[in-house]
């Protein structure tokens, strides 16, 4: 991921967004990573998933 996109990322380390909908993307640190998740929708429609990545920034 490139520095702007990242600067770019609501962070959300020690909440979660408000705000949900398929597709949602924000970073939050984990110790001493820091990580992408973004929302999916589930199997069941009364359930959304959330999916983590770690993050890499690219220079």
């Amino acid at each position: 991921m490139s520095e702007q996109t990242f600067k770019g990322l609501m962070e959300y380390s020690s909440t979660f967004p408000s705000g949900k909908y398929d597709g949602k993307m924000w970073k939050a640190r984990r110790g001493d990573k820091w990580f992408l998740a973004w929302y999916y929708p589930d199997k069941d429609p009364v359930y959304i998933g959330i999916e983590w990545r770690e993050i890499l920034i690219l220079n």
